[in-house]
């Protein structure tokens, strides 16, 4: 964590992604909180459509390249309150924050985490109305080709 970082959010923690314990957080703040933007999900069944990108998602966290930060509450690493996963200097692939703990700040210290804000951040799924004030994201969908 950076100094910047620290002083954004008091009480809160940050450490890389455990499979063993972070994996079902994950997996349902990703696929809940995309699912009402996924492009497909007019004619898509939702059930079905876990299953399948549940195996994208695996896909992606699996990947060396990638990195995922979760945020917790600080002396307690279970406690989960958000993650952020990306390929460094590559793109952001999702930022989730659990309901109760946003608009404090914990989104905008996970992305400092994982993506340079400098300039144009690419992301490969995106559901509004997301961080795209505070960060220069754009949709780049084309970007999890080697996921599918």
């Amino acid at each position: 964590m950076n100094a910047s970082t620290a002083s954004v959010v008091e009480g809160i923690g940050f450490r890389l992604f455990n499979v063993e314990t972070d994996a079902a957080f994950v997996f349902h703040g990703w696929l809940e909180g995309y699912w009402p933007h996924f492009p497909g999900n007019i004619v898509a069944d939702k059930e079905e459509w876990r299953i399948l990108y549940h195996r994208v998602l695996e896909r992606i966290l699996a990947d060396d390249n990638v990195r995922t930060i979760v945020a917790h509450a600080e002396g307690d690493p279970n406690g989960l309150l958000g993650f952020a996963c990306s390929e460094p200097n590559v793109c952001l692939h999702w930022l989730y924050v659990k309901h109760p703990f946003r608009q404090v700040g914990i989104g905008r210290a996970l992305l400092r985490q994982v993506v340079d804000d400098s300039g144009v951040v690419p992301c490969t799924h995106w559901a509004p109305p997301g961080p795209r004030t505070i960060f220069n994201l754009r949709y780049q969908p084309e970007l999890l080709g080697k996921y599918k």
